[in-house]
């Protein structure tokens, strides 16, 4: 956004933004230095304030028509006011832009022709000059309205024409030709009412029965609003004639190349302003910094037809600029070449301040000779990153235009480099964080092979010591014997162990994608009741009601039954571990057409939101939630949530008010 925000307020016309009923929303730099207000003067008012009264309303019905149809409309000529009171003509376009939601937006771009209607003016000064200095010249002048009649006629041309100036006022130009002279100049009199400048030549004989050859110019006289009111009629012989001829050739000259230099201006900005776009939109969009650098130095030496544009990135570590990036037409290529920045502080040191500079080698280059150069910083806020040379044939001079171009790219080459950067760094991070991750599991999937047989082996030595101290005698099975007590925790803790290491490797077998999918067909109605059994004395043990609601009619699905067997167990393990006692524990079963949904939900339990995001999470457990001081490895919903997705279906946890949900959903 930042960047539109600079090329609107840089646009070299002044520019208004409205809103659909005409109030004002923004306001350009050049619109505030011409109209000498600030925009927060003139939010909330109305444009057409600023136009002057005569105007108000073809503006009203331009605006009118941009908002219901045509998007873009055009009026030649108006007159904007200023805080001061100055006029300023301008060449108006309303543009709509699209809508962002909040109603349509209008731009009144308007081209400031203020000089160009005062060297319009300053011909108009030099004809009257000419008029009133006509009777002291040796020259004959006369002015012709629209209508083609006579409304000034100096005492030369009345001379000239063998009447007096009373006589000739108020004549047609046919009247005072007759008939024959004005078939011979009526194409040079509906010329100059068409506003064309006509010059002809012809032999008169005054009135002292002299024949002179005479030089007519019709020149037009234009209104405020660029209508032909008339033109003016100046006679003179050869000699003067060809002296005027000459001075009003070269003023209507010098005019047309004013125009033509602004429209080429004007036109200049409206590419650059292209071209920023298409570079800004390709650099902002590629997180490659080689596509970055690249795209931008070659659509920088293609939009300013230099012959050489190159991007430089700095080493700040080793005090080096290198060229990495080159377009090239006419220059000898430089790509790779290395520069020490301390050998060229005069270059450098503006460059690491974020400056800019252009000049021309004075002493030529061995293989580029006596080129042009323009130097500018990549740079943002956190520092210099590098820089971009564009490098022209010596008698080129970059214009500001052009300069502010190469600047924009830069800062444009700047945030994109930084985005990329970031992305890179990010990447590589993801990388490591995958490898560590990669390097736990197999870790994890070693030491689990490793321990299961050592452990089960303890585990048979224990069940063997068990009979053989039951054989003698030395074993007693009251609650309260020591021996007794001591087998219990190693037949515990032998089993607990087996079953982290079984995790572990059940775990390891699903991210590797080992275990097979035996899809059959289940009905729960008949499959659940001794999944549930176990459960339901273990429930009453801890004065927990265990519930189970199961519809009569439930469709079959094919599923896995043993990875479905295990998930149901680990949920129903859980939720008896964290239920306390005298709540509810709940499984329950809902079938649709395209899901079938198995519940277990608990009562008395709240999970927070910040736990919810990393349940499934392996070795995570639930700080200070377990009543029943079972304790855990962190490893059982870490299962069940590889498992669902071995059987395709989606498992999800919520917590309300007072209850645990966990939803496993399987597609019909």
């Amino acid at each position: 956004m930042k960047f539109y925000n600079a090329l609107y307020d840089n646009l070299p016309c002044i520019c208004i933004t409205t809103d659909s009923s005409g109030l004002i929303v923004d306001l350009n730099q050049m619109g505030r230095q011409r109209l000498s207000y600030t925009s927060q003067e003139l939010i909330g008012t109305g444009v057409f304030s600023l136009f002057e009264a005569a105007d108000r309303s073809p503006l009203q019905s331009c605006l009118i028509g941009c908002l219901t149809g045509t998007e873009q409309q055009t009026i030649k000529s108006v007159c904007l006011l200023s805080r001061e009171g100055e006029r300023i003509w301008v060449r108006l376009t309303l543009r709509i832009l699209p809508s962002d939601g909040k109603g349509q937006i209008v731009v009144f771009f308007c081209e400031d022709f203020s000089e160009f209607r005062q060297l319009e003016a300053n011909l108009h000064n030099k004809i009257r000059e000419i008029q009133l200095l006509a009777d002291a010249l040796p020259g004959k002048a006369a002015y012709v309205d629209a209508q083609q009649r006579y409304q000034f006629v100096n005492r030369q041309y009345g001379e000239w024409s063998r009447a007096t100036v009373e006589e000739i006022l108020g004549q047609t130009v046919k009247e005072f030709m007759g008939p024959s002279g004005y078939r011979k100049i009526q194409d040079y009199v509906e010329a100059a009412l068409s506003g064309q400048t006509v010059s002809y030549k012809f032999n008169w004989q005054f009135a002292d029965g002299q024949d002179r050859f005479m030089a007519v110019k019709y020149v037009p006289h234009f209104g405020d609003t660029g209508e032909v009111l008339g033109f003016f009629v100046i006679s003179q012989d050869l000699t003067e004639y060809k002296r005027a001829e000459t001075v009003l050739q070269q003023f209507n000259t010098d005019l047309e190349h004013q125009v033509q230099e602004r429209t080429a201006q004007l036109q200049q900005a409206l590419d650059f302003e292209a071209t920023l776009k298409r570079i800004a939109d390709k650099v902002r969009d590629s997180l490659d910094e080689n596509q970055i650098l690249q795209t931008a130095v070659q659509e920088l030496a293609l939009a300013l037809s230099v012959g050489c544009c190159n991007a430089a990135l700095y080493d700040y570590n080793q005090g080096t600029s290198t060229i990495y990036y080159e377009h090239t037409d006419s220059i000898p290529a430089s790509q790779g070449q290395v520069a020490q920045i301390a050998e060229f502080p005069e270059l450098y040191q503006p460059l690491l301040k974020g400056q800019y500079f252009q000049f021309c080698s004075l002493v030529p280059n061995p293989v580029r000779g006596r080129v042009a150069m323009l130097a500018c910083s990549i740079f943002d806020d956190q520092g210099v990153l590098g820089d971009l040379w564009l490098i022209n044939q010596p008698n080129h001079i970059f214009s500001e235009l052009e300069i502010r171009l190469v600047q924009q790219v830069a800062n444009q080459c700047a945030i994109a480099l930084r985005q990329a950067r970031l992305y890179q760094a990010a990447q590589n991070q993801v990388e490591e964080l995958e490898r560590l991750n990669q390097l736990k599991d197999d870790f994890l999937s070693t030491v689990s092979h490793e321990l299961r047989s050592p452990m089960t082996n303890i585990k048979m030595a224990t069940q063997m010591l068990e009979i053989i101290l039951q054989q003698t005698g030395a074993f007693n099975t009251e609650p309260n014997n020591r021996v007794n007590r001591y087998f219990q925790i190693l037949h515990r803790e032998c089993q607990r162990e087996l079953s982290l290491i079984n995790d572990l490797l059940d775990l390891s077998r699903l991210d590797e994608g080992t275990v097979p999918l035996t899809l059959t067909k289940i009905d729960l109605q008949t499959w659940l009741p001794s999944i549930i059994e176990p459960f339901l004395e273990r429930a009453h043990s801890h004065q927990q009601h265990l519930q189970v609601d199961i519809p009569a009619k439930l469709p079959q699905i094919a599923t896995d039954s043993s990875s479905l067997e295990r998930i149901l167990t680990e949920l129903l393990t859980n939720a008896c571990k964290y239920t306390p006692a005298r709540e509810t524990i709940t499984l329950s079963a809902v079938a649709t057409p395209e899901m079938l949904q198995l519940r277990v939900s608990n009562s008395g339990v709240k999970i927070a939101a910040s736990e919810l995001t990393r349940i499934f999470d392996k070795f995570y457990r639930i700080p200070s939630n377990d009543p029943w001081r079972y304790g855990g490895t962190g490893l059982g919903l870490a299962l069940v949530k590889k498992l669902a997705d071995h059987l395709g279906a989606d498992i999800q946890v919520e917590s309300t008010v007072g209850h645990a949900i966990f939803t496993l959903q399987f597609p019909i």
